[in-house]
């Protein structure tokens, strides 16, 4: 929700850093054009174990690449959030001999999700949706059949409440490009935070970018992961619900501060485009290092290993120390172990 009654008009000023809140940045693509063949089992078991990374990350340092650090505080982090950050603890510790407690606990705070009142801002719509994803994540690649069992039933659950958020999004953007403030519900705190932060536009930008990108990363991660799955326990999807804008470069998610993030931004391109146009980074010779590490990872899915290996190790055959990290971000700790002390030019 959006409150209109202080406004901040946009000017020339800020435009370098309103890209996310574009119109054209919210329009959901329908061009997916499935593949002749599956991809292989080692590109699916790779998506698999970046997803299950992702959620111990969640779990060491409060964030990941779907779930922004300034997303949440200790004391603005919602119970359905601190509930499935429990679940994350728990799953890491089941073990034959106690998964019906690990399952008991899980299902508990999934019933409680699930029993919620329905969410009023698109903050709350986003917390919702991400404490249901991280659930259905765990579940789904879980080696406990009955917590698989319970997931799969509630896929169709996640789908319905996927474009609820986006819904929710779309307006939050158009009031915000039009020049309101975010209502208290949807405001995001940040370590920068002065008294006089609120009055800067910049700042305020940066707070609507992790809102905004932090939606759409996790409407782009349900489609990819529950399709993944369906695709290892049948066969190759060929559902797609709709392809969405993420900022590929990887700095402007990364950025701690309202500070550096307006400093990259306002340096060049942010890379906003759909995921299924991803290949056109290659094209243009952007390096993979660049490239923020959650479209990397459904960039394997897409293109398989073969092409992202091409492409992070193009520049002269050598890794550098950058492009050698973002490919052991993968996974793959085998791979071209040489060459670690180059530096990006």
């Amino acid at each position: 929700m959006i409150d209109h009654n202080n406004s901040a008009s946009s000017s020339p000023s800020t435009e370098p850093l309103s890209w996310f809140l574009m119109a054209p940045s919210w329009q959901i693509a329908h061009h997916y054009h499935p593949p002749g063949s599956m991809p292989p089992a080692a590109v699916l078991s790779n998506f698999v174990r970046g997803l299950q990374s992702w959620l111990i990350r969640f779990l060491r340092e409060g964030h990941n690449p779907f779930i922004h650090r300034r997303l949440y505080t200790e004391t603005t982090r919602p119970r359905c959030m601190q509930d499935a950050f429990a679940t994350v603890a728990l799953s890491q510790g089941a073990t034959p001999d106690n998964e019906h407690l690990v399952d008991a606990a899980s299902s508990t705070y999934l019933s409680d999700l699930l029993a919620t009142a329905p969410p009023m801002t698109t903050r709350e719509h986003l917390a919702r949706t991400q404490a249901f994803l991280v659930h259905l994540l765990l579940s789904l690649f879980s080696p406990f059949i009955p917590r698989r069992a319970q997931a799969e039933g509630l896929i169709s659950t996640l789908r319905v409440w996927t474009p609820e958020l986006w819904d929710s999004a779309v307006l939050y953007a158009t009031a915000i490009r039009a020049g309101a403030l975010p209502a208290a519900g949807d405001a995001i705190a940040t370590s920068d935070d002065e008294v006089d932060g609120e009055h800067d536009p910049a700042h305020r930008l940066y707070r609507a970018f992790v809102l905004s990108e932090s939606v759409r990363r996790t409407f782009l991660l349900t489609s990819f992961a529950t399709g993944v799955y369906g695709t290892l326990k049948a066969a190759w999807s060929e559902t797609c619900g709709g392809d969405v804008c993420v900022t590929a470069r990887a700095v402007l998610w990364d950025a701690e501060s309202a500070a550096r993030w307006e400093a990259v931004a306002r340096a060049g391109d942010p890379l906003c485009l759909h995921s299924l146009h991803g290949f056109s980074l290659v094209e243009r010779g952007v390096p993979a290092a660049e490239v923020d590490e959650f479209l990397r990872l459904l960039f394997t899915v897409m293109w398989g290993l073969g092409k992202v290996e091409r492409w992070v190790v193009s520049a002269q055959g050598i890794p550098c120390r950058s492009c050698f990290e973002a490919w052991l971000s993968l996974g793959y700790l085998h791979v071209y172990a040489a060459g670690f002390e180059r530096d990006c030019a």
